[in-house]
């Protein structure tokens, strides 16, 4: 295992492969906005209400912003969210969160997108 993968990923096509850091974060950040808050046994603090909030008609975007932020900023402390902006696919129905990571431990941007 090279020093550069530091974690496991479970969703590759070839099975279980070590993944970097990056990676990694990426996959648990999607993770953390596609989990209900209180879904995960043990640890009823983890993941976001977002799919929750997008059908109140009260909700500004900039709510649903801060919600996304805060979420991760709770659940993974190796990251700084830079940029967050929202937009939805109307012919399919779905919303996407197109998010600028900042890595606390080297400053690299990771950059990715999430679809509920």
């Amino acid at each position: 295992m090279s020093s550069d993968n530091i974690g496991l990923g479970f969703y590759d096509e070839n099975g279980i492969t070590f993944q970097t850091e990056g990676k990694h974060i990426i996959e648990n950040v999607k993770r953390i906005l596609t989990t209900r808050r209180g879904e995960r046994i043990g640890n009823l603090s983890f993941g976001s209400d977002v799919s929750k909030y997008l059908f109140m008609p009260d909700l500004t975007i900039d709510d649903l912003i801060a919600e996304i932020v805060n979420s991760i900023k709770r659940c993974e402390p190796r990251v700084t969210v830079e940029e967050c902006s929202l937009y939805s696919r109307k012919d399919f129905d779905t919303v996407v969160i197109d998010l600028k990571l900042r890595l606390k431990s080297s400053g690299e941007i990771l950059e990715t997108s999430v679809e509920l």
